[in-house]
């Protein structure tokens, strides 16, 4: 799951919407849809605006990895036969 992704994960989460998150974190909207269609990676800085606004800590970073491991079949990579 890339860095875009999982940010939507998130947002979804929360029940925030792409135009609460941008005026939060002070981002266009062209560049929060780039980065959650992963087209671009967020800055640092940029990705530290994201994460406080959302309350996201290494909770979630694990929540996450759970995630797709579920997803992938606990290989931690994407299932080559789908």
């Amino acid at each position: 799951m890339n860095t875009g992704t999982r940010i939507a994960v998130v947002r979804h989460a929360h029940s925030i919407t792409q135009r609460e998150l941008e005026q939060m974190c002070l981002l266009s909207q062209q560049t929060l849809s780039n980065i959650e269609s992963g087209y671009r990676e967020p800055t640092d800085g940029q990705l530290s605006d994201i994460k406080t606004a959302l309350k996201w800590g290494p909770e979630i970073d694990a929540a996450l990895d759970g995630l797709e491991a579920a997803i992938d079949g606990g290989t931690g990579a994407a299932d080559e036969t789908r």
